[in-house]
């Protein structure tokens, strides 16, 4: 996998780690892709894999709001949900409040599966990590509680965005 070279465009140390983390965030990023497709005996792809999570962060959701912040077309996403559904790992339910708008929640099969593939990622990504010392598994963890802390606050901010957009239309 080639990456871009990326310029931090700037000499201060923010800009340096921005630029660290834009180079290796798609390196895990594809090595978790890589080892949820090897899961034995399921037929569940990645993107799918992505879709049911974000269902099972966001029970409840709507069409629109799953396409909308995975970045995929509505057709795309419905595509996708109906193979969900025919596979039994998602139901999809007519919005008691909202009659025109459909709900998504992850059926147990779907939670079994998604649980499955989650426990595969980090069984793969703590082989990975057991190559390093205990010191330097220390600063990934303290620095991966910090990109938390910064990158929620900033998805919590953007979903509020968002969902002022949604009910706007």
């Amino acid at each position: 996998m080639k990456l871009a070279n990326v310029s931090a465009g700037g000499s201060n140390l923010s800009d340096q780690v921005a630029a660290k983390l834009m180079e290796t965030t798609p390196l895990v990023m594809h090595f978790i892709r890589n080892k949820m497709k090897e899961r034995p005996g399921s037929h569940t792809s990645v993107p799918q894999i992505r879709v049911m999570a974000f269902i099972d962060n966001n029970p409840g959701c709507s069409l629109s709001h799953l396409s909308d912040s995975l970045g995929i077309t509505s057709a795309s996403a419905s595509t996708m949900i109906d193979r969900l559904v025919r596979a039994g790992l998602v139901d999809r339910v007519v919005d008691p409040l909202k009659r025109r708008n459909l709900v998504l929640h992850l059926t147990p099969i779907g939670h079994n599966d998604l649980r499955s593939a989650r426990q595969l990622a980090v069984q793969a990504l703590s082989d990975q990590l057991s190559k390093l010392d205990a010191q330097q598994l220390k600063y990934v963890e303290e620095s991966m509680t910090l990109l938390k802390s910064v990158f929620s606050k900033v998805n919590v901010e953007f979903e509020a965005l968002s969902e002022h957009a949604f009910t706007q239309v």
